[in-house]
């Protein structure tokens, strides 16, 4: 094999590099797009109970958790005994 044979086979490996390297960009922002585009249309019928905190907009844990310090706090200071459960939802589906 000659060099110049090794330097078209090269050249011809790097294009298909690059070629791939483009279309799983390109398949990446479809799949993005896509989603979005299901996300918006489901937006409707997806729905969430409100107290659900945590990955929701506009619903961060911070208000659950100083309220859950108030209650401890409150049951400790009236000697009697709280307790409490912590469920996951995706856990449970496995």
């Amino acid at each position: 094999m000659s060099a110049a044979d090794t330097g078209t086979i090269l050249l011809k490996i790097q294009m298909v590099i690059s070629l791939t390297s483009r279309l799983n960009a390109l398949v990446t922002v479809f799949s993005r797009t896509l989603e979005n585009i299901l996300l918006n249309r489901m937006h409707d019928y997806l729905h969430t109970p409100d107290n659900q905190f945590g990955f929701r907009r506009a619903h961060s844990t911070s208000m659950p958790i100083l309220l859950l310090k108030e209650l401890l706090q409150f049951y400790r200071d009236h000697s009697n005994n709280m307790y409490v459960c912590f469920l996951s939802r995706g856990s449970m589906s496995k």
